[in-house]
């Protein structure tokens, strides 16, 4: 039997564990845009090895298989790396609001489709890797804008065009990898880059079918 003088004190109690919710882990704490982009990013690759299966609502976002966050206060999304992973299917233009990504490593997949623009707002993206794929269309322009880029591996693609001469305003660009089909040699085409700032360039022409 409940003593009348502790009722009170009994009601506060109820009230309170009735207020608290267990959340699921990906809303405790965690950033809502970096949740939603992750997840855009997952509907549009084909994943058959299940790489992306921890990509759910059950786990906290920071867990998941190659995602890496920056700490526990913040929780923000720095660097995804699902390489070697038999991936296919395309790069969703969500990733672009991923504003904290210093590392996008997607090498040797299948992934398709064209390099989003979009990427060309994450000023702190420093390594862009996603060589040995089948993507196809043109180096965006705008890649520029990632200044702190020390690594852009594309090679090994179905890229076209020519590499935008903005990319020398990349002034800390390290390593440049790329392989262009077209109609002129590549290094005619892109010198001035090799010439304006210490780069290593690894390159080549596609062959064509």
């Amino acid at each position: 039997m409940v003593d009348i003088s502790s009722a009170p004190l009994l009601a506060l109690l109820l009230l309170l564990l009735s207020q608290t919710q267990i959340l699921p882990a990906t809303s405790d704490g965690g950033n809502k845009t970096d949740i939603l982009s992750l997840l855009q990013l997952k509907s549009t690759l084909i994943d058959p090895l299940g790489a992306l299966s921890s990509w759910n609502q059950t786990l906290h976002f920071c867990q998941w298989q190659g995602v890496t966050c920056n700490n526990e206060t913040e929780q923000r999304v720095t660097q995804i790396d699902l390489k070697l992973n038999q991936l296919s299917g395309s790069i969703s233009p969500h990733i672009g609001n991923l504003s904290f990504l210093t590392h996008i490593i997607l090498n040797n997949n299948t992934i398709s489709g064209e390099i989003p623009p979009e990427i060309g707002r994450l000023t702190s993206l420093q390594q862009l890797v996603l060589v040995q794929n089948s993507i196809s269309g043109t180096i965006p322009p705008n890649l520029s804008a990632c200044s702190n880029l020390t690594m852009l591996r594309v090679g090994n693609n179905g890229l076209s065009g020519e590499i935008p001469t903005q990319l020398c305003n990349l002034m800390n660009l390290q390593l440049l990898q790329v392989a262009i089909s077209g109609t002129r040699p590549f290094r005619h085409h892109h010198r001035n880059i090799v010439d304006a700032s210490p780069i290593i360039v690894i390159a080549g022409e596609r062959p064509h079918n």
